[in-house]
């Protein structure tokens, strides 16, 4: 089942990339006509794209303990002291949070659709292998980071030595607010 999962996403992964790839000039110089994709096959690739496009805030949101991997292969967010501290930034995380699930709803759903083996009753099973190739080999429902003896996993990171700071979001024009303190 897992291979069957992997190889429908492979699947749709060539699609983007072919997409990607068409030349749209004909050796005259003049645009060519690229053959309409269906709706449903553009809404997955349009889907994959966005999940790529914003994998590196996802796990930028990772590291600071905002978002971490559930068992249905989706994100769940956790409240962490960036989020605490900047609503707008909250509102952020947030976003970009439902904007993943919902693609990973639509990739999922995809799979279930366009694979002849899978049925309705299998989307629980789509899930946990994408919640398994999410958190990868021993992983965890957040990732692992440096920790101060007895913090908790869901304990905002230590000020100093190997704390995030700040970094401007990819194609976002704020900075995510420093948890400890400003730079000196």
């Amino acid at each position: 089942l897992e291979n069957q999962v992997l190889g429908s996403y492979r699947e749709i992964d060539r699609d983007l990339m072919m997409l990607a790839s068409v030349r749209s000039i004909d050796e005259s110089g003049q645009l060519k006509e690229v053959d309409p994709l269906p709706k449903e096959r553009l809404k997955v690739i349009r889907a994959l794209q966005r999940s790529k496009f914003n994998k590196d805030d996802i796990d930028y949101f990772k590291d600071l303990s905002s978002a971490g991997e559930n068992k249905e292969g989706l994100l769940t967010f956790f409240e962490s002291e960036p989020t605490r501290l900047d609503e707008e930034y909250h509102r952020f995380v947030i976003t970009i949070i439902d904007q993943e699930n919902k693609d990973r709803k639509t990739i999922m759903n995809r799979i279930l659709q366009t694979n002849e083996n899978f049925n309705e009753d299998d989307l629980p099973k789509i899930q946990t292998i994408f919640a398994n190739l999410k958190l990868g080999p021993g992983g965890s429902l957040i990732r692992n980071r440096p920790q101060a003896s007895g913090a908790s996993p869901l304990s905002p990171p230590a000020c100093g030595a190997g704390a995030p700071r700040p970094r401007r979001i990819r194609s976002r024009a704020r900075a995510v607010p420093e948890p400890c303190g400003p730079r000196a």
